[in-house]
C-alpha cells in the first residue's frame, strides 16, 4: 500500500494533562483514507515526523548548543563493482587505513579531491562496507545545504550527489591503484541524513553522559560510537568529539514530552546534538528499536503509559527482563575509568565539551589539558560559549585581543582571561573585567583561582574551570 500522508490522531490523555495519541490517519496514494486506532504507537520516521506532527517539542539540528541553523551533512552513497578478494586485502595496505572482514576505514587523502561543486560537495576520508556480491558500499561524500523535510531540496541534494559519483570514482581510479579496475554500479536510492529533529524526551541524552561512560537504572540499549560530528558547510572541517568506551540509553530518551501512548526510537531520540553525533548510528537505532516493541508490550500488560513506565523501577525491570530474555546484553562493561575523568580540570572539561569549545579526538587526548592556553585560543572558547548561551553573553570576547600582537603566540594570563571573560559578559568598566572583580561577584569560584599554579601562563585545563564557573553563575547552566 502506498501512502501519500500519515496524520496522527490524538485526544486528551487519561492524565488530563496533556494529549496522547491514538493512531494514525493514512491518506493513500489514490487519495482514499484509512484510519488506524492503537494503543501504542513507535515513531522510527528518522525524523521524527509523526512526533513532531503530534505536538512534541524538540530542537532542530544545533539548536542546542546556539547554531539552528546548522546540521550535520548528508551524503548519498556509492556502489562500486568488480571488488575481487585481491583487491580487498590491497585496500588494508594503504597508509593510515584499517579494515575488519566486511569494513574499511581509511584512504584520508581523498580530502584532497577537487569537487565540481565546491560550496555543495566534498569529499572525506572514506568508510567502505564490503557487499556478498563482489561490490562494495562508499559511504564518504558529504552534500550540504540540504533541507531533508523539504523535498525538493533532497531532489537537489540527489541530483548534486549522482551529477558527482562519476568525477568522484575516477579520481579514486587515477589516485589510486586499488581502485583502478572497479567500476561506479549506482548510487543509493536515497539520502543518507545524518541529523534533524531532536525531541525533548522524559530524558534528555548529554555529553556529560558520555564523558562519564555513565550508565542509567532505565537502560535499554548501549552505544560506544566515537562522537563523530560531520562537517555543516564545505570551509567546517567537522570534528571527532571523543571517543566513550561505553554509555547507557535510558528508556526516558524514548518517551516524548507532553504527547502520551508514543516512543521515538533512532536518530530523532531525546539526544543532544553533540552525544547524537555516537548515538546516531543505525546498531544503536535498531537496539532503541527492538526496546520500544518490548516497551509496548510491557506498557499494556500491565495497563500503564510509557511515562508511568519511565517512573517505575518495578516496570522497567520487567521491560528489562524481557531485553534479556530476547538475548539483549544490558551491562556495562569493566573498565578502569579514563584518566581525564581524574584530572582536576575534569568539571572544566565536561562544561566546554558541551559546548563544542574543544574536542578530544579519537584518542582523547587532544584536550591537552595540562598544555598551555593562549589568549587566542581562549577567545576561541568563549566565542563557542556566547554562541550556545546568547542571552548571557552578549558582549565581544575578541576586543580583550585589541593591540595585542599574533595573540596565538601570547600566553594566556589570568587577567588576560579575566578581560576576556568580562567582555563577553558584556560588562562596562576596566575595573569590572578583571579577576577580582569576578570572583568578589562570586561569577569565579576561590577554589577555581587558588587551584591555578601559574597565573601567568594558564592551562587549557585551567581555562576550562573559568568557564565551567562564568557559565554556571552567570549564565545559571551546569553540565554534569
Amino acid at each position: 500500500m502506498k501512502v501519500k500522508e500519515m496524520n496522527p490522531i490524538t485526544e486528551p490523555s487519561a492524565s488530563g494533562s496533556g494529549k496522547r495519541i491514538a493512531g494514525i490517519e493514512l491518506v493513500k496514494a489514490d487519495g482514499s483514507k484509512q484510519t488506524v486506532r492503537a494503543k501504542a504507537v513507535i515513531d522510527a520516521t528518522q525524523d521524527a515526523d509523526v512526533a513532531a506532527s503530534a505536538g512534541v517539542p524538540f530542537t532542530w539540528g544545533r539548536e542546542d548548543i546556539g547554531d539552528k541553523q546548522s546540521q550535520m551533512a548528508v551524503t548519498l552513497v556509492m556502489k562500486l563493482s568488480g571488488v575481487t578478494p585481491e583487491v580487498w586485502q590491497s585496500f588494508g595496505k594503504h597508509k593510515d587505513t584499517g579494515m575488519d572482514a566486511m569494513s574499511v576505514w581509511g584512504f584520508p587523502e581523498m580530502k584532497e579531491y577537487a569537487s565540481t561543486n565546491k560550496e555543495r560537495v566534498r569529499m572525506r576520508g572514506l568508510n567502505i562496507g564490503r557487499q556478498n556480491d563482489g561490490t562494495i558500499l562508499i559511504n564518504a561524500m558529504q552534500i550540504f545545504g540540504v533541507d531533508p523535510l523539504n523535498p525538493q531540496s533532497v531532489q537537489e541534494g540527489m541530483e548534486i550527489g549522482r551529477k558527482e559519483a562519476p568525477h568522484i570514482v575516477q579520481y579514486m581510479k587515477e589516485h589510486f591503484s586499488e581502485f583502478k579496475d572497479l567500476e561506479l554500479a549506482g548510487t543509493a536510492p536515497e539520502l543518507y541524513v545524518r541529523e534533524s529533529r531532536h525531541i525533548q524526551g522524559e530524558y534528555r541524552l548529554t555529553m556529560a553522559d558520555l564523558l562519564d561512560n555513565r550508565d542509567q537504572w532505565d537502560a535499554i540499549a548501549y552505544g560506544s560510537y566515537q562522537v563523530d560530528i560531520q562537517s555543516t558547510n564545505y570551509q567546517d572541517p567537522g570534528a571527532v568529539m571523543m571517543h566513550p568506551k561505553q554509555y547507557a540509553v535510558p528508556f526516558r530518551s524514548l518517551v516524548p514530552k507532553q504527547v502520551d501512548a508514543l516512543l521515538v526510537v533512532g536518530r530523532a531520540a531525546s539526544f543532544d546534538t553533540l552525544p547524537h553525533g555516537s548515538a546516531r548510528v543505525i546498531p544503536l537505532g535498531m537496539a532503541t528499536a527492538q526496546a520500544a516493541g518490548v516497551a509496548a508490550q510491557t506498557a499494556i500488560e500491565n495497563n500503564i503509559s510509557f511515562r508511568q513506565l519511565s517512573q517505575s523501577a518495578d516496570a522497567v525491570k520487567t521491560m528489562q527482563d524481557k531485553l534479556r530474555q530476547q538475548k539483549v546484553e544490558l551491562s556495562m562493561q569493566k573498565f578502569d575509568p579514563p584518566a581525564y575523568t581524574k584530572h582536576k580540570a575534569y568539571p572544566g572539561l565536561k562544561a566546554a565539551v558541551s559546548m563544542f569549545a574543544t574536542t578530544g579526538g579519537y584518542d582523547n587526548m587532544q584536550w591537552k589539558l595540562d598544555d598551555k592556553s593562549n589568549a587566542q585560543r581562549f577567545v576561541n572558547n568563549m566565542l563557542a560559549v556566547r554562541k550556545a548561551h546568547p542571552d548571557a553573553f552578549k558582549g565581544e570576547p575578541s576586543a580583550a585581543l585589541k593591540g595585542m600582537t599574533d595573540p596565538a603566540k601570547q600566553p594566556l594570563t589570568l587577567e588576560q582571561a579575566a578581560l576576556t571573560l568580562g567582555n563577553a559578559m558584556g560588562l562596562k568598566t576596566p575595573e569590572e573585567k578583571t579577576i577580582r572583580h569576578l570572583t568578589e561577584r562570586g561569577w569565579i569560584r576561590q577554589e577555581t583561582i587558588k587551584a591555578i599554579e601559574q597565573p601567568a601562563a594558564l592551562t587549557n585545563g585551567d581555562a576550562f574551570m573559568l568557564i565551567r564557573d562564568i557559565v554556571a553563575t552567570f549564565a545559571g547552566k551546569t553540565y554534569e
